[in-house]
C-alpha cells in the first residue's frame, strides 16, 4: 500500500511539474457550471480531463492552483451513507485518505452547512518537492456524486493568494431546496466498517493522484504532435 502512494505522489510532482511550465498565467475567473449540483467561478485558463469516470478541472495560479475532481458515487467504491452522523465520518475518513497520500498534516477542519447541504473543509501542509504548501479541500457528497475542490497555495505566498482563495470558496453553490436527503445514500448492503475505509482510502487517491500519469502522457503526446508539425 505504501508503494502505491509514494509512486503516486511521483506522478503528480511530474506533472505539476509539466503544469508549469506549459500553462499560461491568468487571473481572469469566470463563472463555471460543473454540473446540475455544483456552480463556482474558476480561472480562465483550466484544463479538463475526462477519464476513468471522473472529471478533473485544473487551473494554474501564479503561486499554485485550483483543482475541482467529480466521480460518481457507485460501482466498487459506492459510498453508503445513511444518515448525518455518517456523512461527517464518512467525509473525515476521505480527508485521511487525502492526508496519507499527500504525506500531508492537518491544520484544521469543521463541517459547514451552505443551502442546506453539509460541507466538509479541511486544510493541510504538504511539500510539492521542495516547496511547502498550504493546501485547502472542500468536500461534498450530493445526489451520488463525489466532490473535491482544492485550493493549493506557497506557504510563503498566504497573503497574496487570500483574496483567490476566498474568490473560489465564497462562490461555491448548490441548487436550492436540496437537504440531508441529497447527501444520503442507502444501499442494501452496507459493507463493514474497516472495507468501507479502504475502499474510500483507495477511491481518494484515484480522485487526486490517478490521473497524473495519464494527463503526462497526454501532454507528451501533444507535445510529438507540435514537433512533428
Amino acid at each position: 500500500m505504501a508503494t502505491t502512494y509514494i509512486l503516486s505522489m511521483k506522478q503528480l510532482f511530474l506533472f505539476f511539474l509539466i503544469f508549469l511550465a506549459t500553462s499560461a498565467f491568468s487571473q481572469n475567473w469566470k463563472e463555471y457550471i460543473i454540473d446540475n449540483n455544483l456552480t463556482l467561478n474558476f480561472p480562465e485558463n483550466y484544463t479538463i480531463t475526462d477519464t476513468m469516470d471522473q472529471k478533473v478541472i485544473m487551473a494554474q495560479l501564479d503561486y499554485g492552483l485550483v483543482m475541482i475532481t467529480t466521480m460518481e458515487n457507485k460501482g466498487q467504491y459506492e459510498i453508503a451513507v445513511t444518515d448525518e452522523n455518517d456523512l461527517r465520518d464518512e467525509y473525515k475518513v476521505f480527508r485521511k485518505g487525502i492526508l496519507r497520500s499527500a504525506r500531508g498534516r492537518l491544520i484544521a477542519e469543521e463541517p459547514l452547512k451552505k443551502d442546506g447541504v453539509t460541507f466538509w473543509n479541511f486544510s493541510y501542509s504538504a511539500k510539492m518537492g521542495d516547496v511547502k504548501q498550504t493546501r485547502y479541500c472542500q468536500l461534498l457528497l450530493l445526489n451520488k456524486h463525489i466532490y473535491t475542490i482544492n485550493f493549493w497555495e506557497a506557504k510563503d505566498k498566504s497573503q497574496e493568494m487570500s483574496p483567490l482563495r476566498e474568490k473560489l470558496f465564497s462562490s461555491v453553490l448548490v441548487p436550492k431546496g436540496l437537504g440531508l436527503q441529497n447527501q444520503l445514500n442507502l444501499i442494501d448492503e452496507k459493507t463493514s466498517a474497516d472495507r468501507i475505509r479502504k475502499q474510500i482510502s483507495n477511491l481518494t487517491t484515484k480522485l487526486l493522484f490517478g490521473t497524473a500519469l495519464v494527463l503526462l502522457v497526454l501532454w507528451f503526446w501533444r507535445k510529438g504532435k507540435k514537433t512533428e508539425k
